[in-house]
């Protein structure tokens, strides 16, 4: 199979076929080679860019397929290859590096997914035990928010979630790391942003009377109805807006 260019033919036949998942697998050699062949045959970094993911097979090709955001230059392609498949790893190995990489203040939360994404699968995993790996690297402000929406698989939490985290910074202040998030605040109970739903003014507790919480998930006080709780004290289950005629005439539950 050969591909015509203006200044020649890119035989890619010339190059052998690169699977990680094969013992004598050598991704450097397997570069340069490439590297090699293109001095031969005069091909530009867009040749060896376009041989190098038509050689690619096995789990190289689901690496190339997840990556969100791919390199637009020869040398950055082959800084990623060496770094992805360096050397065979046992899944101990594997599942460890998995595990150990964490969201770093200096990237992306594109280049977190697609690296963090890269180990998962390499581990084997898929769904929720997928979307948990990811969740666990992320900033620990992050993390709470990211289960609240109880997504199905890693590309949802992305998607909905993980992309709108791009200005999402570290500052460090008195020697402690404080997360700021400068996107909108967005609550999940009311679906309104300028607040969470630990904040939220609509999601009032019934129980203790305190926001942020419904009386199901009360953790203040004994079950609705016990003698003597403060599920009987007096309290508006629907408080009305100041100023609203409806308010001085509405009356309240008695013991």
């Amino acid at each position: 199979m050969a591909m015509k260019k203006a200044h020649g033919h890119v035989d890619l036949d010339l190059i052998p076929e690169f699977d990680p998942d094969k013992k004598q697998s050598n991704v450097k050699k397997w570069l340069n080679n490439i590297d090699q062949l293109s001095h031969v045959y005069a091909w530009s970094d867009y040749d060896r860019i376009f041989v190098m993911k038509s050689r690619l097979r096995g789990a190289a090709i689901e690496w190339l397929e997840g990556l969100k955001n791919p390199p637009s230059t020869w040398e950055h392609w082959k800084d990623i290859l060496i770094s992805a498949f360096k050397r065979p790893y046992d899944y101990v190995d594997r599942l460890h590096n998995m595990l150990a990489r964490n969201k770093s203040n200096d990237e992306t939360m594109m280049s977190y997914f697609d690296d963090k994404m890269f180990l998962i699968k390499k581990c084997a995993l898929k769904g929720k035990a997928a979307l948990a790996c990811v969740i666990r690297g992320l900033p620990i402000e992050l993390q709470l928010d990211a289960e609240s929406y109880d997504f199905e698989t890693p590309d949802e939490l992305y998607n909905n979630y993980l992309s709108t985290m791009e200005n999402f910074k570290a500052i460090k202040t008195n020697k402690q790391l404080s997360w700021q998030h400068t996107a909108r605040k967005t609550c999940n109970y009311c679906q309104k942003t300028g607040h969470y739903s630990s904040e939220c003014r609509f999601n009032r507790c019934q129980l203790c009377r305190r926001f942020g919480h419904d009386t199901k998930a009360c953790w203040y006080g004994p079950p609705p109805g016990f003698p003597g709780t403060r599920s009987q004290v007096d309290w508006d289950p629907c408080p009305m807006p100041a100023g609203n005629s409806k308010t001085s005439g509405a009356t309240k539950p008695h013991n």
